[in-house]
């Protein structure tokens, strides 16, 4: 073989070397891809078990299907995008690549981004149980979970103190806690009363800082937890998903099981949103690749938190009706007014 031509097949070789291995080099991105699904009124995937169990109360039948839906993420942590399934995702309509910091914190270990979504997956359900009693008028406890100790609180609540009354008030759910924390004011004396080790104890706590959030519950000093009276127990069990935006349809999953006839109209509804303790159903990210998610499960209905919609309409195809939610009795209402052939808001 002539010394050119070996040169050139050496060349054409290292060519091809160097573009295979620069193809498969990491880059500091994300891609985002519809996940899998989960009915919250079906069953554990690979099992019998319900996927939301409910004892000391009635339930009743349900019919069609609450859609819980996910989204697949490649990269990040641990898991370093290259740059073919980058541009892949580039070109492909039902992905969305995005840099590595918008998703996650700089600095995040593997073992850092698991912790904090199998939290945030497991304070969803918390937060949907309280969500779901509170539209269902179902009294229940209130405990405080965590004491922030930067505030004057650590000073005079334990995390496991069942609270009976804020400034007189008595305290059955979160939501009555809300309702009281409204009025707060800064430097001003709270008078609290709570169970500890079956004893009741008085306590005065000072907010010494203003709330950076709606709820007013920060000024507190701590994180309250509810638990339904027994005999009633809810159970929400879902392993290997993360994050918040599953609470919204836990939510509906809840009510639905506990209400005479249903609230779905045996349609398939999707939806997401994560959820705030009195019901306010909050944005989360990738709603697009959900709604890809949503048609893949056959749903014809696609509940989206409120600021969010638009995006959503704007891949969503005409057999697919995307609604606005911004609480979970608006939700309910428009489930109803489906069921009845009635309208319903759009985006």
């Amino acid at each position: 073989m002539p010394r050119r031509t070996q040169a050139l097949l050496v060349s054409v070789v290292a060519a091809v070397a160097l573009f295979v291995v620069a193809w498969q080099l990491p880059v500091p991105y994300v891609a985002l891809s519809p996940g899998p699904t989960f009915d919250t009124l079906g069953v554990q995937p690979g099992s019998q078990t319900p996927l939301i169990r409910i004892q000391g109360r009635p339930t009743y039948p349900t019919r069609g299907h609450l859609i819980l839906l996910t989204v697949g993420v490649n990269g990040g942590p641990g898991d370093e995008l290259n740059l073919f399934r980058a541009i892949a995702g580039w070109f492909n309509t039902k992905d969305l690549v995005l840099p590595e910091q918008f998703v996650f914190p700089a600095g995040q270990t593997p073992q850092q981004a698991t912790h904090q979504q199998s939290q945030e997956m497991s304070q969803s359900q918390q937060d949907a149980m309280t969500a779901a009693l509170y539209q269902l008028h179902v009294p229940g406890t209130v405990s405080i979970e965590t004491v922030d100790p930067a505030q004057s609180a650590s000073a005079v609540l334990q995390p496991g103190d069942e609270i009976v009354t804020v400034d007189n008030q008595p305290i059955h759910s979160i939501g009555d806690l809300l309702d009281v924390a409204k009025g707060l004011r800064v430097n001003r004396l709270v008078d609290m009363v709570v169970r500890r080790d079956g004893r009741i104890v008085r306590v005065g706590v000072n907010p010494t800082t203003e709330s950076d959030t709606a709820d007013y519950l920060p000024m507190l000093g701590f994180t309250p937890a509810e638990t339904p009276l027994p005999p009633l127990k809810i159970t929400i069990d879902l392993t290997n998903v993360g994050g918040p935006s599953a609470g919204t349809m836990f939510a509906l999953g809840i009510i639905d099981k506990l209400t005479p006839g249903g609230i779905n109209g045996g349609l398939t509804i999707a939806g997401t949103g994560a959820i705030g303790y009195k019901g306010d159903v909050l944005e989360i990210g990738g709603i697009k690749q959900k709604v890809f998610a949503a048609l893949a499960a056959g749903a014809t209905v696609f509940l989206a938190p409120t600021g969010e919609c638009p995006d959503a309409a704007s891949v969503a195809p005409p057999g697919l009706r995307v609604i606005p939610v911004a609480t979970l009795s608006a939700a309910l209402a428009d489930l109803a007014s489906l069921a009845r052939g009635g309208p319903v808001p759009h985006c």
